[in-house]
C-alpha cells in the first residue's frame, strides 16, 4: 500500500518537473504578444507562478546568443512599453509570490536607467508605477499570509 502511494507521488513529481522543462521552453519562444496572452490564460497553458517567474527572467537576464538583455536603450518604444506593460500586470496577478516580487524588484533595478530614460523622453510615469506595483504587491504578499494565518487559528481552536 505504501510503496503504490509513494510511486503515485513520484509520477506526480515527474510530471510537474516535465511539465516545467516544457514551460520553460515555450516561455523561451515567446514574444511579447504571446507572453501577454499566457498572462491573460489566453493560451493552452494556465499561467502559473513558475511561468511568471521565467518570463521576468527572460526579460531581465542577458541572453546567452545574443549577448544583449531582453529590452535595451535604443529599441523600439512599443516594444519597450509593451514589456513594461507586461512586468506591471505580473505585479498585479493574484498569484504572485515573494520570488516573483524579488525579480519584479531586479527588473526595476537592472532597468532603472531605462525607466528612468523612458518617462522622461515619454512623459510618463513608469518608475512610480514600478514602485507602487512592488509595495502593493508586497501588501497582498502579506494580505495572504494574514488569511492563511487566520485560517491556521480556526482550524486549532475547532
Amino acid at each position: 500500500m505504501g510503496s503504490k502511494f509513494l510511486d503515485k507521488i513520484n509520477s506526480i513529481n515527474e510530471k510537474n518537473v516535465d511539465d516545467d522543462k516544457e514551460l520553460v521552453k515555450a516561455i523561451q519562444k515567446m514574444n511579447l504578444t504571446d507572453m501577454k496572452a499566457y498572462l491573460n490564460n489566453k493560451t493552452k497553458k494556465k499561467a502559473n507562478n513558475r511561468g511568471l517567474a521565467e518570463i521576468l527572467r527572460k526579460i531581465i537576464e542577458v541572453n546567452p546568443t545574443t549577448k544583449m538583455r531582453y529590452i535595451n536603450e535604443g529599441d523600439d518604444k512599443s516594444k519597450i512599453k509593451k514589456c513594461f506593460e507586461i512586468v506591471l500586470a505580473i505585479s498585479k496577478n493574484h498569484i504572485i509570490t515573494n520570488s516573483t516580487i524579488e525579480l519584479i524588484v531586479e527588473f526595476k533595478d537592472t532597468y532603472e536607467d531605462l525607466i528612468k530614460n523612458y518617462d522622461h523622453d515619454n512623459k510618463d510615469i513608469y518608475f512610480s508605477r514600478f514602485t507602487k506595483s512592488i509595495s502593493r504587491s508586497v501588501d497582498v504578499i502579506i494580505c495572504k499570509s494574514n488569511v492563511e494565518a487566520g485560517i491556521d487559528i480556526v482550524k486549532h481552536t475547532h
